[in-house]
């Protein structure tokens, strides 16, 4: 019987690169992240150890040299950072954030996140932005590959089930705020980032100037990075932060379970009603550890400004 396990753990037992692994299981169509606290599946690591024993390696899968070769250099094949490479520069650039921020509306839907602990991994195609993690974004043309058209349908298809949570690096963001939070009725909340498998810890988004459509044949890990991570520089705005889940079939299978510890503070937008704030209030005494402080904010419109600014009210 196969169990879950992390990423760093079982490239160790196999003596292979977490690429290969990320390219190995993109090829078999499951989406992971190539990070070292990814936890794959017992189906990921079943397919894994089923390999391993059939080959006695699976290091054939690694990205081609000349690939690999630029990769040191911070290049790839057009001299243009990989989508990967952009990623981890941006964390460099940016640094990680000690905490990330979540917009919500006041429909019931918000309200019950809170309520049941959860947060609700959106199917890309109910996004706002028709390009975003579309199927365009990754080119399947190259005739030379190992990766054979059962194998491009089947990453197709696990695509569909893919499963993306959406944070900013700011809680002051006017358009975010009537966008995403019901004209500034709603709330923000502010999350603990863990940097942990299971826990709050996405990634940031790239955004682009010029329409990239990464090669799945020639760097799997690559077209799926540029597929779910990046989006037109029209959206720049949003400092948007991103953790991804696959293999989501039904709606109860979106619902990622959320900690106590992963709350920070509430921020109630500026025309937020006294009833919301209250169902709020209520709903973490009753359902969250008294033992974890999470603060409140009301937001202000700042005198003489297009700014908002955020006063304490109060802690529960």
């Amino acid at each position: 019987m196969y169990v879950a396990r992390r990423l760093n753990q079982i490239a160790k037992d196999l003596n292979v690169g977490l690429s290969v692994i990320v390219n190995f299981l993109a090829e078999k169509g499951y989406v992971i992240e190539n990070k070292p606290t990814t936890k794959l599946s017992p189906e990921q690591v079943e397919t894994l150890l089923n390999a391993f024993e059939n080959t006695g390696d699976i290091s054939y899968y690694k990205i081609d040299p000349e690939i690999l070769s630029n990769k040191k250099m911070g290049l790839s094949k057009n001299n243009k950072l990989s989508s990967v490479e952009r990623i981890e520069e941006i964390r460099r650039e940016k640094g990680v954030p000690k905490t990330v921020f979540k917009y919500f509306g006041t429909q019931n839907y918000s309200l019950d996140c809170l309520r049941h602990k959860y947060l609700y991994y959106s199917s890309p195609q109910d996004f706002n932005d028709p390009f975003d993690c579309h199927t365009c974004l990754v080119s399947f043309k190259t005739s030379k590959s190992r990766y054979n058209d059962e194998q491009i349908s089947r990453f197709r298809k696990r695509a569909k089930s893919l499963g993306v949570c959406c944070y900013s690096r700011r809680k002051d963001s006017m358009l975010m705020w009537s966008h995403y939070a019901d004209k500034h009725k709603g709330f923000c909340v502010e999350f603990n980032n863990s940097n942990k498998q299971g826990r709050v810890a996405p990634l940031d988004v790239n955004y682009v100037d010029e329409f990239i459509s990464a090669d799945f044949r020639a760097n799997a890990e690559d077209a799926i990075f540029n597929l779910i991570y990046t989006k037109s520089l029209d959206w720049s705005y949003e400092e948007e932060m991103r953790q991804i889940a696959s293999s989501l079939i039904t709606p109860q299978d979106r619902k990622i379970k959320l900690h106590d510890d992963d709350l920070k503070a509430i921020y109630f937008g500026v025309n937020c009603e006294d009833k919301v704030k209250k169902e709020i209030i209520s709903i973490i005494k009753d359902n969250y550890n008294n033992q974890v402080e999470v603060e409140l904010y009301q937001a202000y419109i700042k005198e003489n400004e297009f700014k908002i600014e955020f006063t304490k009210v109060n802690s529960v």
